[in-house]
């Protein structure tokens, strides 16, 4: 036989009970949602890792391209094709404090 309560009184120990399982249910939102954002930060940081490196080695590839270029020996080379020659005694023309040198 089945008995109808339809006006239960709601006791304390019940409204305990509610507010446990919606703060664990809150709670293991909460975790799963910094969770997620702390995998995605570190896929994120990974990605950059990466990306660094590779802007490294194109740095290091350019450094290397300007030294061919700009090398003592492609200077060298680039001034005998111009029937250049090296000064080994430079004289420079100096310039007192309110004079300007233009070219024109």
């Amino acid at each position: 036989m089945t008995f109808i309560q339809p006006h239960k009184a709601f006791t304390f120990i019940n409204g305990v009970i509610v507010a446990l399982a919606l703060s664990a249910f809150a709670a293991t939102f909460f975790l799963i949602t910094g969770y997620n954002t702390m995998v995605n930060t570190n896929h994120d940081i990974a990605a950059l890792k990466a990306r660094l490196d590779q802007m490294g080695a194109q740095n290091t590839d350019f450094q290397n391209q300007t030294m061919a270029m700009f090398g003592s020996d492609a200077m060298a080379r680039a001034a005998q094709s111009d029937n250049l020659v090296e000064d080994k005694n430079p004289h420079y023309v100096s310039a007192g404090s309110n004079q300007s040198i233009t070219l024109r």
